[in-house]
């Protein structure tokens, strides 16, 4: 089955960002066939100390809530994700992360989507 992928943001950053606590990245998928699943990756730690108190991460797609997830400490981990189908579309696509807990602040990089043409 061919793939394609879309880099959604390479570079390294951080949650909350200047007091704010959620990012929204606009993106294409060029070709994507929305009948199958599609793939999140992303790396993720945890830059608060105590490292005992998680800082908890929200992700949604084109206004669709995906998943919640916790990084509890200061070692970089990568995560994958499987997306539904009919999620992604070839333009327009908004991700957005929203840092959910109260403490902590999520060092996030290479957010990466790899999907069906």
């Amino acid at each position: 089955m061919p793939c394609d992928f879309r880099t959604i943001r390479a570079g390294a950053f951080e949650l909350p960002t200047d007091g704010d606590t959620d990012i929204t990245i606009e993106f294409p998928a060029p070709g994507i066939d929305a009948e199958r699943r599609a793939i999140l990756m992303y790396r993720a730690r945890n830059v608060f100390e105590p490292f005992n108190r998680p800082a908890r991460i929200g992700v949604s797609l084109n206004g669709k809530a995906l998943f919640e997830q916790s990084v509890t400490d200061p070692t970089d981990h990568s995560f994958h994700e499987v997306l539904d189908t009919k999620i992604l579309r070839p333009t327009g696509n908004e991700l957005t992360l929203i840092r959910k807990s109260d403490t902590g602040t999520v060092h996030l990089a290479d957010l990466v989507l790899i999907y069906s043409i």
